[in-house]
């Protein structure tokens, strides 16, 4: 914006400077500040060639006064765009923009050649009708354009989905030109349609006549499970899907009990999603959002999120089955239930308030956590000052480096609701590696891939990851073996 506004001021200064410079001239020769008024001779050129210079010099004048005319109606169209919702079209500047060019050409031929302005109007009307029969398709465009901007009902950053040539489109409109209109999509493509083809299109505008869509989403769950509980975790879901931007903050988004039968409660969503999301975009990522953190808390909407096999173990508590159930679904679904089993004896839940660290930067302890319920920030520090590079959700894990190599941590871990995880310990894994080392590679590889992703979005976070050769799946084979004695 700033770059614009100061194209703008140097379009003003150079035209201002301009005629400043033509009626300096004009008075310093001729006593006044019109150059066409009583031209003299200037030497040592001769008479003709005198008149011929104020001529031209005359008509450059008066052509400056016409460009420091647009460029002050440009900036004053701006200023009352950056101060209004509704938005002057680029086009009808340019439109208003040519005619006082071409106002400014007339009048100095008239008054620099003393030509008949009517003489002068109807050359142009004939070269008018000339160039309109030669670019009918050019005009055809120009003026579906012209029309489409005054038209209210389709503005400058309206998101519009419209069906071309048996391509859907949807895209936000920048401007229509004098060709075409431009739009913009969601992965940033830029989109040319001719003007005359989108005014005979049948279009659909997201953006009107309100720019935000307001949407609806529904589960059933168990009727055992805890309300309370429920609606704490779905609330927080909806947190989630706010922070990736997929629904709006205002108006804030709902989550209710709506109905209670003798097996199941339904719970109905109410939220607001940008023009540019689509409904089915939006209701499928708040859905997944809200299934995920869930099933974290070992809640389900069916069985497809537990271990096939967990009914085979018996006299499993309440606490290992959700144990169990939470490794299966995280990094650990390639372990037998056995294993599985085997870990749930070893691991515990911890749970933090509100702005406790879960993880301290610098320490040495060797364990990893899996979120289950709550949300965390993840926070490193730059020159001193603490900078928040992400945030923890239900069924994110963390600490894996310091699990599998012995690294210390490389963040602050700190939690922004009440919140709680599973610790996974040294000494919990160890026999599974011992027994499994297949289950090195896949852990390395895991960890390869994690160190990647942080080195593109904070390359700061993982003192492993600013080494060339530490995010290397090999390399981190040899860190795991060399940390659990293998």
């Amino acid at each position: 914006m700033a770059s614009f506004i100061h194209k703008h001021n140097r379009g003003i200064l150079f035209a201002f400077v301009l005629n400043i410079v033509f009626l300096g001239f004009s008075n310093y020769y001729l006593d006044n500040f019109f150059s066409w008024n009583d031209p003299i001779i200037l030497e040592p050129l001769s008479s003709s060639e005198s008149a011929r210079f104020w001529h031209y010099f005359a008509f450059a004048q008066i052509v400056s006064i016409g460009i420091l005319v647009v460029q002050c109606h440009e900036f004053i169209i701006y200023k009352r765009n950056s101060l209004s919702i509704v938005l002057v079209p680029s086009l009808a500047v340019k439109i208003i923009n040519t005619i006082i060019y071409f106002l400014a050409v007339v009048i100095a031929i008239k008054l620099v050649f003393h030509q008949s302005l009517g003489a002068i109007l109807a050359a142009s009307g004939v070269l008018g009708l000339v160039l309109g029969f030669a670019l009918r398709g050019l005009v055809s465009d120009l003026f579906s354009g012209i029309a489409m901007s005054l038209d209210g009902n389709i503005r400058a950053n309206d998101w519009l989905f419209f069906n071309l040539k048996g391509t859907q489109i949807k895209a936000k409109l920048v401007e229509f030109n004098w060709r075409a209109a431009r739009f913009i999509d969601e992965d940033n493509n830029l989109i040319l349609v001719p003007n005359s083809e989108l005014s005979t299109l049948m279009v659909i505008n997201y953006s009107r006549p309100n720019p935000i869509l307001q949407h609806t989403a529904q589960i059933n769950l168990d009727i055992n499970y805890d309300t309370s509980q429920v609606l704490r975790i779905l609330k927080n879901s909806l947190s989630k899907a706010i922070k990736d931007k997929i629904i709006l903050d205002t108006p804030a988004p709902s989550v209710l009990l709506t109905k209670l039968s003798e097996k199941s409660s339904t719970y109905d969503f109410v939220f607001s999603m940008p023009p540019n999301k689509g409904k089915n975009l939006g209701v499928d990522a708040v859905i997944k959002n809200c299934l995920d953190f869930l099933k974290f808390s070992n809640i389900y909407v069916n069985n497809h999120s537990t271990h096939p096999e967990i009914n085979n173990l018996k006299d499993l508590t309440i606490q290992q089955k959700n144990i169990i159930n939470t490794l299966y679904n995280s990094l650990f679904s390639k372990l037998n239930i056995n294993e599985l089993y085997e870990m749930s004896l070893k691991v515990n839940y911890a749970h933090y308030s509100q702005s406790d660290h879960l993880i301290k930067r610098g320490d040495s302890d060797t364990s990893m956590m899996i979120m289950c319920t709550g949300n965390a920030d993840v926070v490193i520090h730059v020159d001193g000052n603490p900078l928040t590079v992400n945030s923890l959700w239900p069924g994110d894990y963390f600490g894996e480096m310091s699990l599998f190599t012995g690294e210390p941590r490389s963040a602050d871990i700190i939690a922004t609701s009440e919140t709680k995880v599973i610790v996974i310990t040294k000494e919990a894994i160890a026999g599974i590696l011992e027994s499994n080392h297949s289950l090195v590679t896949e852990i390395a590889n895991m960890i390869s891939s994690r160190l990647k992703l942080n080195e593109s979005n904070r390359e700061q976070l993982a003192n492993a990851s600013n080494k060339d050769s530490g995010s290397k799946p090999n390399f981190l084979v040899g860190l795991i073996k060399n940390f659990f004695n293998l």
